[in-house]
């Protein structure tokens, strides 16, 4: 017998999209369910869409309660603990009113949980979606993170301590952890973050399923989607939002390796200020990581994202699936040469491209020594990173993925392996 499931689901603003996140919920294979929605007081129709659903909604969970805020408190922390707090199954499963959940993810994050009972979070990938997706239309393919599932190693704090590498909407709690560990951090208004960091700090088991389970969608609405008119205001509370998290745990650390951390966590947000040209954002980083660091000793090279500089390239869909089709069939003819060669294979660049690269040479049997990258990229692994600049071991291949400066890396790569590959031209050829 199936035991229960609390759904957590806030809303705020989210008429939109709350359709779609509805049928999602509704269409769950798994079937004993109670479904617990809280709107954060939205000034558009979200509220009178829910209650309007309540009839169909009680006929397919267990029970369904609904509440809404007297006025906006933007607490997510708040908000979640209020819910988690009334629910009474053995799981608990949080969502925002933009994310859409595949059929089997409930029924998928159980079953995990059921096999790694030690586990105090299940989390897995997603799919990420504009903002005009539609429930029911094919999925773009572009997943956040693929990797091998597994639990957690203990470079967790490392890693996190780097940068959040949990993907909220695919997590899956057992109810005791929040009696054990404590509720959301309610003067921290992000709930996930800080604690990620709480249960890595204080030895919780995390175990990674590595499928697709959620539809995350980065509309107007997603905190995470700072390309829209209040990206800015977005930026500015994840930088104090991230920062007050991690400086409640980084204390344990020396002050020497609080001062790595700092700095590469300085770096990411001032790219990220560059990125959306926000000079207020610049002005509060520099006030609030003052008191950690030297600022003005900190340099900025840009950044960009490869991987979507690429596809925004193509001209159309067809043509990208095109490219993928004839980019498998030479990726598999060349990883196969390197199995019968016995060649020993790195990566040089650790973002999207990278990791889906080391995931298909996984898949086709070809061992990744290790990847070279800026200190932290491996986060979404277990692989050996290594700094440009540290004593590299000797491989056969370092393959490229650094699209937009290959001449230049690649004069420097090639003394540290045999065989420098341009990832663009092995990959996506034909496709620019």
């Amino acid at each position: 017998m199936e035991e229960l499931v609390s759904v957590c689901l806030l809303t705020y603003n989210h008429a939109k999209y709350l359709g779609d996140t509805l049928r999602g919920l509704v269409e769950q294979t798994y079937h004993n369910i109670e479904l617990l929605i809280l709107d954060d007081c939205s000034v558009d129709t979200t509220y009178e869409i829910i209650t309007e659903k309540l009839d169909i909604l009680g006929q397919r969970f267990v029970r369904v309660e609904c509440m809404q805020n007297a006025q906006n408190t933007g607490n997510i922390s708040l908000n979640c603990n209020m819910l988690i707090k009334k629910g009474k199954g053995k799981w608990v499963r949080t969502l925002g009113g933009d994310d859409i959940l595949l059929p089997n993810c409930i029924s998928d994050l159980v079953q995990a949980s059921i096999e790694h009972p030690d586990a105090a979070v299940i989390h897995a990938d997603v799919f990420i979606e504009k903002e005009d997706f539609t429930y029911g239309n094919a999925f773009s393919g572009h997943r956040l993170q693929e990797r091998v599932s597994g639990y957690e190693d203990k470079k967790l704090k490392e890693n996190l301590l780097y940068a959040d590498c949990i993907c909220a909407p695919t997590t899956l709690f057992l109810k005791e952890t929040f009696e054990k560990y404590g509720y959301y951090d309610e003067q921290i208004a992000w709930e996930d973050y800080e604690y990620w960091l709480r249960l890595a700090f204080s030895g919780a088991n995390f175990y990674y399923l590595d499928k697709p389970v959620v539809v995350w969608r980065q509309g107007d609405t997603s905190i995470s989607n700072r390309d829209t008119k209040d990206g800015e205001n977005k930026l500015i509370r994840w930088i104090r939002m991230e920062t007050a998290a991690k400086e409640k745990y980084i204390k344990q650390l020396t002050l020497e390796e609080q001062k790595k951390y700092w700095e590469y966590t300085y770096r990411y947000f001032a790219r990220e200020c560059q990125r959306i040209s926000s000079d207020e954002g610049l002005l509060v980083l520099n006030s609030i990581y003052q008191q950690f660091i030297d600022v003005s000793a900190i340099k900025i090279s840009p950044f960009v994202e490869n991987l979507d500089w690429l596809l925004n390239k193509a001209k159309n869909e067809a043509e990208i699936l095109s490219s993928w089709i004839d980019a498998y069939s030479r990726m598999q003819t060349i990883f196969n040469e390197w199995i019968m060669q016995n060649k020993k294979v790195a990566i040089f660049g650790y973002g999207r491209i990278g990791r889906r690269l080391h995931k298909e040479l996984c898949n086709a049997n070809v061992k990744v020594e290790f990847v070279i990258d800026y200190p932290g990229y491996n986060k979404f692994s277990t692989i050996p990173l290594f700094t440009l600049d540290e004593d590299i071991p000797k491989v056969d291949v370092i393959i490229n993925t650094a699209i937009d400066a290959y001449e230049e890396i690649s004069a420097r790569l090639c003394r540290k392996c045999d065989e420098v590959i341009d990832f663009k031209t092995m990959v996506f050829k034909g496709l620019l």
